[in-house]
């Protein structure tokens, strides 16, 4: 019997999770708790039936879906700060996540009064 899991790299609530975390953890707790979660996300795999080629498959969609969401958060940080530092003249630029499907929405408004 095969067992089809659910793409790693799809699982959108544990990758903002994992980080949310490693942005607000640095050094050694950073690397704890992203060697923690590896290690359960693999048992988890394991213990359903999955083989070890798929496994550290998925481990990979998943580590490079998190720090594709760090990046994002990071962004979405750097043209905030820039918004309110004034970079932007009269305008404010904010990027957030769609509650709908993920997506990042970026938007430009005009400052009260302007």
């Amino acid at each position: 019997m095969s067992l089809l899991a659910f793409p790693a790299d799809r699982r959108a609530s544990d990758i903002r999770r994992c980080a949310s975390a490693l942005q607000q953890l640095h050094g050694e707790e950073a690397n704890r708790f992203w060697r923690s979660e590896m290690a359960g996300f693999a048992a988890t795999l394991k213990r359903q039936g999955m083989d070890e080629d798929e496994i550290s498959r998925q481990a990979g969609l998943f580590m490079h879906a998190v720090l594709m969401e760090l990046q994002l958060a990071f962004a979405a940080d750097e043209m905030n700060a820039s918004a309110l530092g004034g970079y932007f003249g009269s305008r404010q630029n904010t990027i957030d996540r769609s509650p709908l499907d993920g997506d990042l929405i970026c938007t430009v408004q005009s400052a009260p009064g302007k």
